[in-house]
């Protein structure tokens, strides 16, 4: 394959080994090159990467890069590679058997179409027992979990999309040359979202590749998914402040859930303490996620435990999610700052 397969990584260690070796093993047919951009680590993950150079000898090539934020060193990435298809995938992720073979099978096609900018594939959340993890497989199917996010919809069909999310994405390199990469004012989140937004513009077609498909880690605790919710909350903000053409009416629900929990809570308080409202908006709320969530779960065959584990999930993501686009909505729009 005329393919460079890129890694961004920053204090990944606990991810480093599992996601080479995936990938290693995968491309091992197609002698596919690896670039692993370590982004300044602050654990033992120069060592692991120093390891897997040493094993793999030029197939796999790790460069340090001391720039600023996420979208500084993918871009820094893919303009280390040579070769006219240029592929992500996250550190968190461990590509499936038959994922090389989907990339390329979609490169013979894709080669000839002009106007094919980038696909992307889909993940899967692993599942190792764990009640949240089980409870992240049933949300995000869903489009009040999941956003229709390509990687998480049960796709099976070749087709055309509006975003491919870099975790697991192939570009044409001269698409890429041509937008000029990626912005850097993104420095934590939404870069590829930005990113895809521009190709289109240019008149690029994205896909979406259902056999590309990789297990995807996602965040081990509660509490780290709803930090994470909280940042994309402020990244989509930062984004459609920055292209206003990109706003979308669903992303006001979460904000006005938030103002709406706000609201209810100085009605409470200025009413001595009566917190019924609360309560009714908590329950309709949290009511209406269960029975969206119903179908997906009762799909999988799982119980009322995990059907209302998803639910809760979703009910604290919308607040995590809406509380960032508000946090953001006030700040500077030059930069993502910190």
């Amino acid at each position: 394959m005329e393919l460079t397969v890129c890694i961004c990584v920053r204090d990944g260690a606990a991810y480093v080994d599992k996601c080479l070796q995936a990938l290693v093993d995968e491309t091992a047919p197609f002698r596919t090159p690896i670039v692993v951009v370590d982004h300044a680590s602050r654990d033992h993950t120069p060592q692991l990467l120093a390891r897997w150079a040493s094993e793999q000898g030029e197939r796999l090539s790790v460069l340090r890069f001391e720039g600023d934020g996420l979208a500084a060193a993918r871009d820094f990435a893919w303009r280390q590679s040579r070769t006219p298809w240029v592929a992500f995938v996250d550190i968190d992720c461990v590509v499936q058997p038959g994922w090389a073979a989907a990339v390329s099978e979609a490169l013979k096609v894709c080669s000839a179409d002009r106007h094919c900018g980038a696909f992307g594939g889909t993940n899967r959340v692993p599942q190792d027992g764990r009640l949240l993890y089980r409870a992240y497989a049933v949300l995000l199917p869903t489009y009040v979990g999941g956003h229709d996010s390509i990687l998480n919809r049960p796709l099976t069909v070749r087709m055309p999309v509006a975003h491919c999310p870099t975790l697991n994405v192939v570009y044409r390199r001269s698409a890429l040359e041509d937008v000029g990469g990626f912005d850097q004012a993104y420095t934590r989140v939404c870069e590829d979202l930005e990113v895809s937004r521009r190709l289109i513009g240019k008149g690029y077609t994205l896909w979406v590749n259902p056999n590309m498909v990789v297990d995807h880690a996602l965040r081990p605790t509660l509490r780290s998914w709803l930090r994470n919710m909280f940042l994309y909350g402020r990244g989509n903000c930062f984004h459609m402040k920055r292209h206003p053409e990109a706003f979308h009416p669903k992303f006001l629900a979460p904000a006005a859930v938030v103002l709406a929990y706000l609201s209810a809570s100085v009605w409470c308080v200025a009413g001595g303490g009566a917190w019924l409202p609360l309560a009714l908006l908590a329950g309709v709320h949290l009511a209406a996620i269960a029975l969206l969530l119903f179908g997906e779960a009762r799909r999988q065959g799982q119980g009322a435990v995990v059907w209302l584990a998803a639910s809760l999930v979703v009910w604290f993501t919308h607040l995590s999610f809406g509380a960032g686009l508000l946090f953001e909505l006030p700040r500077r729009r030059d930069r993502f700052v910190r």
